[in-house]
């Protein structure tokens, strides 16, 4: 037995909507509130996406992400890393058209909600997990039915996949842009002080670097249930 035990429990139930039935239901304005942290699904798909126990796990990922680095949550150690002009006038088009589509929620928070000369925070957000956890293959994303055809991978891919396509200047501009945040601020890579840092202490942890990535796939239909990345990280610390 350990002469020391820690017990760490993480609760946050303000806005949750605790009822199964609603699981696999379609997402609404409603389920937007943390918005730094808001599961990557959702904004991929707007209101196509179902909500979902892989949502929560995301956040679940997010807030480890935290523990690690021990400082601020990412959006503020990123607060320098801005979505590029060029690729948010794209994702507006998306995000921003006229009338009844998937992603009216989206356009209605962003109407609602004062935003900086920067933009709004969707458009960092998005963003900033690129930066934070890598862009996927597109092969990968093809592979995932719940993507498959997704305008919004397409635009990501257009402006930040490397994949060899003849880019515009434009378009290599934000690349360039996107690469030189990766190399700073990649949890898996960035020279960061502190993502280094962060680095240091998951790799100190047996299988905390096995849950995180399995908490932060992409895929929701990809992604490890919370109790279970948990679980198997505890089980590999204690063997």
């Amino acid at each position: 037995t350990r002469e020391c035990e820690t017990v760490v429990k993480l609760a946050d139930f303000g806005t949750s909507d605790m009822s199964p039935e609603t699981l696999g239901e379609p997402v609404d304005v409603d389920h937007f509130t943390t918005l730094e942290n808001t599961p990557i699904e959702m904004l991929i798909l707007g209101r196509d996406a179902t909500q979902s126990l892989a949502s929560d796990s995301f956040s679940l990922g997010l807030a480890i992400v935290h523990l690690f680095t021990g400082h601020a949550p990412y959006e503020e150690l990123l607060e320098t890393v801005l979505c590029p002009a060029a690729l948010q006038d794209e994702l507006k088009k998306i995000w921003e058209a006229p009338g009844d589509t998937p992603f009216l929620p989206i356009r209605k928070i962003i109407e609602n909600e004062e935003e900086d000369m920067t933009g709004h925070v969707f458009y960092h957000t998005l963003y900033r997990y690129l930066v934070l956890l890598g862009m996927p293959a597109e092969e990968d994303v093809e592979e995932v039915a719940e993507y498959r055809g997704s305008e919004v991978w397409k635009v990501l891919f257009a402006h930040l996949g490397d994949g060899g396509k003849r880019k515009t200047r434009l378009k290599q501009k934000v690349l360039r842009e996107y690469q030189e945040h990766c190399k700073e601020f990649s949890l898996w890579t960035g020279s960061s002080r502190v993502m280094a840092a962060a680095r240091e202490k998951i790799e100190a942890v047996p299988g905390a670097d096995e849950a995180l990535r399995t908490l932060l796939e992409y895929a929701p239909s990809h992604r490890g249930l919370a109790a279970q990345a948990l679980h198997a990280m505890c089980i590999k610390s204690e063997s």
